[in-house]
């Protein structure tokens, strides 16, 4: 993400969008099913998918060789 400015320094107005935010959330949810797909098989400690707010990403933890 290009942002330049502190948060707590930002008056930029903040506007929502409805249609935007849905479709972001289907992402997500599509990540998550596709990624539970994967790891649900593996037989090993595993953490389900997360969000990352620092990459922004929904990721998956898997140690292999503990059960």
């Amino acid at each position: 993400m290009d942002y330049k400015n502190n948060l707590d320094e930002d008056d930029t107005p903040l506007v929502f969008n409805w249609e935007q935010a849905m479709r972001g959330l289907k992402l997500f949810h599509f990540a998550l099913a596709q990624q539970l797909k994967f790891i649900g098989p593996l037989r090993c400690r595993k953490m389900k998918p997360a969000l990352f707010w620092g990459t922004f990403d929904v990721s998956s933890l898997i140690l292999p060789g503990i059960p």
